[in-house]
């Protein structure tokens, strides 16, 4: 971020313009006047500081973070600077000294290094708070922006999210699959074929009604995915086999819309369901927090798996809760572990 060639050039040389003018007033004070040299010697020690500052920060940055305490930090970055940028003045002006004495046939008035190295070192001590405080000024303003473009870049997930599991319920195929079971229970059953129908359209009318928001109550999502599992188990009939577990105390919980539908369409997309062998599925209420989704295993060879819509589902939820979503497998048990949220969360 800050180790670029052109601002530490640029740096180097607007700042060492504007301390010629104090090495030009500080000359009076010594017997050499002020010249080209002053100034690429001045240029070099600004560069020196720089480049020290720079090096504090980066290691500062893998063994203090901000975030572990701002006012450590903050002594620290100022202590080490200041420490480096004393070092890289003094004993270049030190050697100098020592060398105008000994050898020079006019050394200058000994009686004012002392004045000197204080003026020095004062403005050595204020030109290295100014790094910092420059360094910390670039660091803040480029955490800020990344933190606004991962916001910015989170909110885009999320919608692209929701959309994708809307798509999946007005999938021609699913249409297709429901249309084609409905027409066979308006020959065999003209009443369950009705509660088929008022469930399909249950479906849609909850995605229209919650797809531009961020969260719904648990007991919604509940609601979506029995409606969901209703028109499965016509199809499937004993070969689906759900089991609830749904004890929330007083907690309003609060779910991603399309959540725990979604995990259920993947249980059910990527086994095989047989009546011989049903695909079981246990839905539960932990007390950590969590709503666990698991299913046994019975992996269909024509269905690879991408884990797009599990990932989807952890970017929504990074969004609003800083748990982690947990998928595990164990056995043949799937596991899937989503946060349930609250308001405060």
């Amino acid at each position: 971020m800050l180790n670029t060639r052109r601002l530490r050039f640029i740096s180097s040389l607007f700042i060492a313009a504007l301390l010629s003018v104090v090495a030009f007033a500080a000359s009076y004070l010594e017997p050499s006047e002020f010249s080209v040299w002053v100034f690429l010697v001045l240029t070099a020690f600004l560069f020196l500081i720089w480049e020290w500052a720079v090096w504090v920060s980066g290691k500062l940055d893998k063994t203090v973070l901000w975030s572990e305490g701002l006012g450590k930090r903050l002594f620290l970055q100022l202590f080490y600077t200041c420490l480096g940028a004393l070092v890289v003045c003094n004993i270049p002006y030190g050697i100098y000294k020592w060398y105008s004495i000994t050898y020079l046939e006019t050394p200058g008035s000994i009686g004012s290094i002392g004045y000197v190295l204080l003026m020095v070192n004062g403005y050595v001590l204020i030109f290295a708070f100014l790094v910092t405080g420059l360094q910390l000024s670039l660091y803040f303003m480029e955490k800020w922006k990344d933190a606004k473009l991962e916001t910015e870049q989170l909110q885009k997930e999320t919608v692209k999210a929701q959309l994708d599991a809307i798509r999946s319920q007005i999938d021609p195929h699913f249409l297709f699959n429901n249309f084609n079971t409905l027409y066979g229970l308006i020959q065999e059953s003209p009443k369950l074929a009705g509660e088929y129908l008022l469930q399909l359209s249950d479906i849609y009318r909850y995605i229209l009604q919650h797809r531009e928001q961020e969260v719904v109550p648990l007991h919604e999502e509940v609601e979506l995915a029995k409606s969901y599992l209703f028109l499965l188990q016509n199809r499937y009939g004993k070969a689906l086999d759900v089991d609830w577990s749904l004890n929330a105390g007083d907690t309003p919980f609060y779910l991603p819309p399309l959540t725990l539908q979604m995990l259920l369409e993947n249980a059910i997309k990527h086994n095989s369901i047989e009546e011989e062998e049903p695909l079981r599925i246990w839905i539960s209420i932990k007390n950590d927090g969590y709503l666990e989704v698991s299913n046994s295993v019975k992996k269909r060879d024509d269905v690879p798996s991408t884990k797009l819509g599990l990932q989807q589902l952890q970017q929504r939820l990074g969004y609003l809760t800083d748990k982690a979503m947990q998928v595990t497998e164990e056995m043949q048990l799937y596991k899937v572990r989503v946060p349930l949220l609250t308001l405060s969360s």
